[in-house]
């Protein structure tokens, strides 16, 4: 027998490395990762307005935001802040409560230990 011969897609040659794992308190079967996060600033009449490295009431979370209208996941708007540290944010939406974890990666000299 011969292996069947099929074409690469482009996302096979994409290799997401994960730094942020984003989950709902709420709902435990809900988790998605991502290699970057970035914050919407929203135009008064809901169209966009720029992208922001930081949270602040009235943006949306955007995950993996590549050129055009891909991203792997974006919330509504975020309404309320409940807990911000280096590490993670807890934050409130139109219609959710989600908590984005920053990965921590260990230096390549203590990964074996």
């Amino acid at each position: 027998m011969s292996k069947i011969n099929r074409p690469v897609l482009l996302v096979d040659l994409i290799k997401e490395e994960v730094n942020y794992y984003l989950s709902k308190p709420n709902d435990p079967s809900f988790l998605k990762t991502g290699e970057k996060v970035s914050w919407i600033r929203w135009n008064e009449n809901g169209t966009f307005r720029e992208l922001s490295p930081n949270i602040q009431v009235d943006t949306s979370l955007i995950m993996n935001p590549h050129f055009g209208d891909f991203f792997a996941w974006m919330t509504t708007t975020v309404t309320e802040i409940i807990e911000q540290n280096d590490s993670e944010i807890i934050f409130k939406t139109n219609n959710s409560l989600y908590k984005l974890e920053k990965v921590v990666s260990l230096p390549a000299d203590k990964e074996e230990e």
